[in-house]
């Protein structure tokens, strides 16, 4: 068998282009001088931690066991008369026990009859809350105008002009203003402010 010389594994590495990267490294690493102060504290590390790792562990079981019998006093064997066969035997009771896998008769008369509460019926529709927030009225002698906003458009609205086909303006009054709901039927006043 032929010896490799040190330099044999390098010219192996450096041969395979994918390893002459790794082989680089590996040169670097393997010539570098470690400080024999280095070498030793790694060493002390190692003992350290398996010192301590040895007895977080405690004692292996066998040898617990093993130390457990030694220890035993150096007794005669157990014998038949040393037995106490009482304690060994069941006693019959009086009851006998219920089979748990026999068959059995289950009647719906011995189930609780369930009634079933009829549901309450769906509340009656209701009117959505009035949209229409206040801007301002116009007086002109009896007729009266008034500004409203439905969301980002405003409306000037007097009797009997419907918004949006959903809302009928059926009274103006110097309080408030009636509408109604087209869908429901249903009434709603906004308030008008009170001038000063």
């Amino acid at each position: 068998m032929r010896r490799c010389k040190p330099n044999c594994v390098l010219r192996f590495i450096s041969s395979i282009p994918e390893l002459v990267v790794l082989g680089e490294t590996m040169t670097s690493f393997l010539t570098r001088n470690i400080p024999p102060r280095a070498i030793l504290a790694a060493g002390a590390m190692t003992l350290l931690v398996s010192v301590v790792m040895g007895r977080e562990n405690g004692e292996p079981p066998a040898v617990v066991a093993l130390a457990a019998r030694t220890a035993a006093p150096a007794s005669s064997p157990a014998t038949v008369d040393d037995l106490d066969l009482q304690k060994l035997t069941r006693s019959r009771k009086a009851e006998t026990i219920a089979d748990l896998f026999a068959p059995r008769n289950l009647t719906l008369a011995a189930l609780p009859q369930v009634t079933s509460a009829e549901p309450a019926p769906p509340p009656a529709p209701s009117a959505p809350p009035l949209p229409f927030t206040y801007l301002g009225q116009f007086i002109d002698g009896e007729k009266t105008e008034v500004f409203v906003t439905l969301g980002d458009e405003h409306y000037s609205i007097e009797k009997g002009k419907t918004i949006d086909g959903q809302y009928k303006v059926e009274k103006v009054t110097p309080t408030a203003v009636t509408f109604v709901y087209l869908p429901l039927g249903t009434r709603q006043s906004l308030p008008i402010p009170v001038l000063k």
